[in-house]
């Protein structure tokens, strides 16, 4: 089954073959916040799931204050030109487009307080976005709502290096 852009756009939660598409939202950290939860992201992903399933207005509005003191604003435009500098990017509307070979596509958006990404197929194109956001700073954490789970898109470790070297 050949990929089609538009069937990717047009189907918001899956893709043409009708596989759930992986959902992450990724905040960038205050470097304080950071370094004394490097170790304790659960508790920072119980505050962004409370945030999102919060259905009364006021606690709502706290949270959301909550995450505004802890997050940094997210670099929208430097993020944007690195990853446009790849041919495989695309920018359509406000959001971007990355395919990776035939099979691993991601569309992004770049807000001010996170960065909405969707992924389909291999997690070539994911890897790609995230492995870009670890050079551009060492406190993005990425919160996958559908799989109840968070990570630190920490710097590379002299281990992966290794395989540059074969």
């Amino acid at each position: 089954h050949r990929f089609s852009w538009t069937s990717f756009i047009m189907n918001g939660n899956r893709n043409g073959g009708g596989t759930p598409m992986r959902h992450y939202d990724i905040y960038l950290l205050e470097d304080d916040v950071a370094r004394e939860y490097r170790v304790k992201e659960q508790l920072l992903f119980r505050l962004f799931c409370e945030a999102v399933k919060e259905t009364d207005p006021d606690r709502s509005q706290i949270l959301q204050k909550q995450i505004a003191y802890i997050t940094h604003p997210i670099p929208a435009e430097h993020i944007g030109r690195i990853l446009r500098q790849n041919p495989r990017v695309q920018k359509r509307g406000d959001e971007l487009f990355i395919q990776h070979r035939d099979d691993g596509f991601v569309r992004l958006r770049l807000g001010h307080d996170r960065i909405i990404m969707y992924a389909s197929g291999n997690k070539g194109a994911e890897t790609f976005v995230f492995e870009t956001l670890r050079r551009i700073h060492p406190h993005f954490l990425a919160v996958d709502y559908q799989d109840l789970r968070s990570a630190w898109l920490r710097p590379f470790r002299k281990l992966l290096l290794y395989d540059d070297l074969a």
